[in-house]
């Protein structure tokens, strides 16, 4: 009804309609069917169809030409929002009012455009200060006006002028106005003028099921995710830059932290920052990974893990812009990615490296850390066979502690009974107090019933309840699993890693598992990667201490063929 308000790009619009009904015509001729979802198999044939080199080109031509209508519509509708916001909506074209809002910048009827006058062939800091004005006012940079700056625009001299990086950290840092600002400077063929490294991940889509996004667009959104954290840390313009840049290593064969690390340093020094700083953004995007998977993998009060963060991460300010990082790369990541527990284990860490570094800083022993003494019910002390059970809610699931005499096996019998009343165990850890086992189990379930759970435990522990089948049942898995053993990761326990399909019986499975070798679990670590489970466990000779390399291996390969026999066939 409202589309007389404002002009769009007609052409462009039909143009990307009749492309993406081109690809829908091809599809069902490839699909034999009526549909209009591309399944992963069907990219190939898609590709050769568009007359494109392999799927990936395919993806991306699709993914374009969505781009284009999505930033034609919104750009559009933004129009609408604003003529309609006026008191008075008009009748006739009226000429528009400029209010100059920075040097060769105005802004007219909510979208920043060029003063009259202004000359972009003079100015090479114009697009970046017409950019940056639109995103922290959080309205459109006319796309006319972007595609005129990116057409008339010098290059940036080599290295940046600091006014320029200082305008270009002010986009970064504009918050949520940085999307559809940054779409313009993609669509117009700014971005790339500005960053030519862009080409490597745009419209690249994420290998891990976790993402929500492109490469590109979670690019962004951690840029926008990073901008509510800029006063948590000293450098705000080095955490800006890395988050744009953290990812820019994907889309090859090598590691992407690792293949990113040279990019990010190369575009931080013709940007013009410091040795220093160039160092520490290409540190940031090298261990952007470092915090999120240590946290979930490996047990925090083993000293070795705290070393291996402080190893890579040396000085306090490069800590808290790590934290920082991991942090808006998670929560661009998905809502799964940043939950409470997972914050909680990765602020846990973070606490406990920086508490060592400022001891090294002063000469001192790291310090040590201590779990808080549980209280121990009496049925406890009295009963050797005992569990006692406590659930609490958290922020986004649930929390369930139990605590026993230590004894060989009450782990498996905890596992097993969650496994029975299929609780989705996400994290896991267990340690002893004194004479006393305690485990703790984080669910995202909002309702554990814990007078149930009580019983399932006591019937298990009893033999009343025999599990195995049931357990047997739920771990059936699509694909072959592995079992390795990590000698680097601990000094004082032995590490075994299981990755496998995501199944609430696995835990239970290993931990029997073990508990049937005499094999004691210090603590798992229980991380859900997609539709992968990657559970980490330390464990020990019952009689405590590490196990000898070939009883380590022993017990990979007996839980290798335990968890390849659920492999459907």
């Amino acid at each position: 009804m409202a589309t007389w308000l404002v002009d769009i790009p007609h052409t462009d619009l039909d143009l990307s309609r009749r492309a993406l009904l081109d690809v829908r015509d091809h599809l069902q001729a490839a699909a034999g069917r009526a549909t209009d979802r591309v399944a992963p198999e069907l990219w190939d044939d898609l590709a050769a169809r568009l007359d494109l080199p392999d799927a990936v080109a395919a993806q991306a031509h699709v993914r374009g030409i969505g781009r284009r209508i999505d930033h034609i519509s919104r750009t559009t509708w933004r129009r609408v929002d604003a003529v309609l916001a006026q008191e008075r909506v008009p009748t006739r074209p009226r000429r528009p009012r400029l209010e100059r809002v920075a040097p060769g910048v105005a802004l007219a009827a909510g979208e920043i455009v060029l003063e009259r006058g202004a000359r972009p062939a003079a100015d090479p800091l114009l697009v970046l200060r017409a950019a940056a004005e639109a995103a922290e006012r959080d309205v459109l940079l006319a796309p006319a006006t972007a595609a005129r700056l990116g057409a008339e625009s010098p290059p940036l001299p080599e290295p940046w002028p600091a006014e320029a990086r200082q305008l270009f950290v002010r986009l970064l840092a504009s918050g949520r106005g940085l999307l559809d600002v940054w779409s313009t400077l993609e669509e117009t063929g700014v971005a790339e003028r500005l960053l030519p490294e862009w080409s490597r991940v745009h419209g690249l889509p994420h290998a891990s099921v976790i993402h929500r996004f492109t490469v590109d667009r979670h690019v962004v959104e951690t840029c926008i995710e990073a901008a509510a954290l800029i006063r948590t840390v000293a450098r705000p313009d080095v955490l800006m830059v890395a988050a744009l840049l953290h990812d820019i290593g994907k889309g090859g064969l090598v590691d992407h932290s690792v293949a990113g690390e040279p990019i990010a340093r190369a575009v931080a020094s013709r940007m013009g920052f410091a040795p220093d700083e160039v160092d520490l953004v290409g540190d940031l995007v090298r261990w952007h990974l470092l915090l999120s998977e240590t946290a979930v993998t490996r047990d925090p009060d083993d000293p070795a893990t705290v070393d291996l963060v402080a190893r890579h991460v040396t000085t306090p300010e490069a800590l808290s812009l790590l934290v920082a990082l991991t942090e808006a790369d998670c929560r661009a990541a998905s809502a799964k990615a940043w939950s409470a527990w997972r914050a909680g284990l990765v602020r846990q860490l973070a606490r406990r490296t920086l508490a060592t570094l400022l001891a090294r800083a002063a000469g001192g022993p790291a310090p040590v850390a201590a779990e808080a003494e549980l209280g121990v019910p009496d049925d406890v002390r009295r009963d050797p066979r005992a569990v006692a059970v406590t659930v609490e809610g958290t922020a986004d699931g649930t929390r369930i502690t139990t605590l026993a005499q230590d004894r060989n096996g009450v782990l498996a019998d905890v596992a097993a009974a969650l496994a029975v009343q299929r609780v989705a165990v996400r994290a896991a850890r267990a340690w002893s107090q004194g004479p006393y086992a305690v485990s703790v189990w984080e669910t995202g379930e909002r309702e554990v019933d814990a007078a149930v759970l009580r019983e399932r435990v006591a019937a298990i522990v009893d033999a009343r309840l025999d599990p195995r089948d049931r357990i047997a049942r739920q771990v059936r898995s699509a694909r072959e699993p592995s079992v390795v053993v990590r000698p680097e990761a601990s000094r004082r326990a032995t590490v075994l890693e299981v990755r496998t399909d995501d199944r609430p019986g696995v835990v239970a499975l290993v931990c029997r598992a073990l508990a049937e070798l005499d094999i004691s679990v210090r603590s798992a670590h229980i991380s859900t990667l997609g539709p992968q489970a990657v559970d980490v466990f330390y464990v020990q000779e019952a009689s405590a201490g590490v196990l000898s390399e070939q009883r380590a291996a022993a017990a990979a390969h007996t839980l290798r063929g335990l968890l390849t026999a659920t492999v459907d066939r």
